[in-house]
């Protein structure tokens, strides 16, 4: 391993180390390969983490996380009392507090491990939980689907296959225009099928696809919602198709951003 951060101790044969000189050269290890994991990674899940309700609390399975270079091994829950407001919570493992976390609002998801979303009742109740975790933490090389450049049309407009030995988490599609139009709105959707089988869009939620107004500052970049459908496995075919196009629109760009996974 090559040295960074990590002191060198030498063993002398008669010598013994210390105790504080041991600890002091194990954290250095830890902290080494913590970073090492932090560079060219985003927050997710390997594997778990999967939350549950359980009466008042939320229970997160034992599974494998890792959160702005450290690991989140779960099995642990999140307790719930009445000095908590009635709403929705998102909860998440907080990789600066290293600690299960919820917030009313939606954490940094670049560094914290976010879980799942639940709505609480002021009281005693646990409904609507909905499964928030993204899984991967290596990020997908931007693919950008650069077209119409000129004036935007409907229909498909680009399409790629999921390679070999390995699958592709979609976080979401973001679109820019050069010129927004005169009127309306352009909006893209994203559809992704096996082998054979037709593609189907990943917006089940058609509200969430990506879609920029008319009125809207040219230039600006918009997102998508968060898909309903983000899992694409190997061999799977995504295209991207513009259902809805503003009044002579021009030069419209489309990224669609995520994380690579293992097969």
């Amino acid at each position: 391993m090559a040295k960074t951060e990590v002191t060198q101790y030498t063993a002398v044969s008669g010598n013994q180390i210390s105790s504080s000189s041991w600890n002091a050269y194990q954290d250095a290890v830890q902290a080494e390969f913590e970073n090492r994991t932090r560079i060219g990674t985003v927050a997710g899940v390997i594997s778990g983490l999967l939350c549950s309700i359980s009466t008042t609390s939320i229970a997160v399975a034992a599974g494998e996380g890792y959160g702005d270079g450290l690991k989140y091994a779960g099995a642990e829950s999140l307790a719930f009392s009445g000095t908590d407001a009635a709403g929705t919570y998102y909860v998440y493992w907080d990789s600066s507090a290293e600690a299960l976390a919820k917030s009313t609002t939606v954490p940094d998801t670049s560094i914290d491990i976010l879980l799942c979303s639940t709505y609480w009742n002021g009281a005693d109740t646990h409904s609507a939980l909905v499964d928030l975790r993204a899984r991967g933490i290596v990020p997908l090389p931007l693919r950008s689907c650069a077209w119409s450049i000129g004036t935007v049309t409907t229909g498909k407009k680009d399409q790629f296959t999921c390679p070999p030995g390995t699958s592709l988490w979609i976080d979401g599609i973001a679109i820019v225009q050069a010129d927004n139009g005169s009127d309306s709105s352009t909006i893209v959707d994203v559809h992704v099928g096996s082998s054979g089988s037709a593609p189907v869009t990943i917006f089940t939620t058609q509200a969430n696809r990506p879609s920029v107004a008319n009125a809207v500052t040219n230039w600006t970049v918009t997102y998508s919602g968060i898909p309903d459908t983000r899992l694409v496995t190997a061999g799977q075919n995504v295209y991207v198709e513009v259902d809805q196009v503003g009044d002579s629109a021009q030069d419209l760009s489309v990224t669609i951003y995520g994380r690579w996974l293992r097969a």
